[in-house]
């Protein structure tokens, strides 16, 4: 019997809209970002510094935040469809909320990382001595994520730590997109394919990767002619509608070697889904193969998601790789 699992996700893509009640911050307990400079306060990446960038080219690209206020643990908490609690020191990481589900992110190179600064935008960044910065963007749906680079110096990878309170997998699809799935097979959280831009608005390659559990946005800074500063993201946004299922190693072994149709076919090897995971693994089926034969070659495990109704405009499928407790 498959011990394949699935169950669905909650889906939302609009991005949160400007509020009209701005983040109060205690002036005692949060720095201003106004008069913050890199000669006073001696960081190679100040809170003007990296605040001029998301204003820059990369403004477009960044989300409008959602009403939060400051509490005596963190700089933020937001009061969104979602609970995004942005910590004041970088290393606490960040906390999603979901209804019973809380979702910690380690924010990259935290540790160099000064206390929180609350932009006049509301986006919550930590100033940094270093060449990189992290910002935080607390939006209705979730969380977007700015690392700001100020140089060649900066390194080109970024690992954000993902865990939950019931435990989740963290999965890279097809399309460049990546999940956060819970034991369950739940999507908790999906993030579009990854963006960086120069200061010029030159895109700059990058891509996620997968360490363990740990989601690695790779920015490709070091390898042409690119204006600093640099800004990429990822946006984490819970979904509606999505479901998942994620095969385990012999599965995917099977796949790679034989296609769906060994484990039974489709209805078979996707009838956990329901009939759109039937419909879904049907035409999907190549992709996942292919994806399967990768995952076969270089360790993790195949998965698919799928969302909507056959037939439909709003019916998709994506296939990802997955390496948590299911691919066993």
């Amino acid at each position: 019997m498959r011990d394949s699992r699935m169950t669905e996700g909650r889906r939302s893509w609009s991005i949160a809209a400007a509020v009209a009640a701005a983040i109060t911050i205690p002036l005692a307990s949060l720095t201003a970002a106004s008069p913050a400079t890199a000669a006073e306060t001696g960081a190679e990446m100040s809170a003007t510094s990296v605040a001029d960038a998301l204003s820059g080219a990369a403004a477009s690209k960044v989300a409008v935040p959602t009403a939060a206020a400051a509490t005596a643990e963190d700089a933020a908490v937001s009061s969104g469809s979602v609970t995004v609690s942005v910590p004041r020191n970088a290393v606490d990481g960040v906390d999603i909320g979901l209804n019973d589900t809380t979702i910690s992110v380690q924010l990259p190179r935290a540790a160099d990382a000064g206390g929180a600064v609350v932009l006049d935008t509301g986006a919550i960044t930590y100033p940094s001595a270093t060449s990189v910065a992290n910002t935080v963007v607390p939006t209705d749906s979730g969380a977007q994520l700015l690392t700001t680079l100020s140089s060649t110096e900066a390194p080109t990878s970024y690992a954000y730590d993902i865990a939950s309170t019931d435990g989740s997998t963290v999965a890279v699809a097809d399309d460049g997109s990546a999940l956060v799935i819970a034991t369950s097979g739940e999507v908790l959280l999906r993030a579009e394919a990854p963006w960086a831009v120069d200061a010029r608005g030159t895109a700059v390659p990058t891509h996620y990767e997968l360490d363990g559990n740990k989601l690695v946005q790779v920015v490709d800074h070091t390898r042409g002619d690119y204006a600093y500063p640099i800004v990429a993201d990822p946006r984490l946004d819970s979904g509606i509608g999505w479901k998942s299922i994620l095969f385990n190693r012999h599965e995917t072994e099977t796949i790679a070697s034989s296609g769906i149709v060994a484990l039974g076919g489709a209805t078979a090897a996707c009838g956990v889904g329901g009939p759109v995971g039937v419909a879904a693994c049907s035409i999907a089926a190549a992709a996942i193969g292919a994806t399967a034969v990768y995952a076969k070659d270089n360790g993790p495990c195949v998965g698919l998601s799928f969302w909507g109704a056959p037939g439909t405009a709003v019916f998709g499928w994506n296939p990802f790789l997955h390496n948590g407790a299911d691919c066993n």
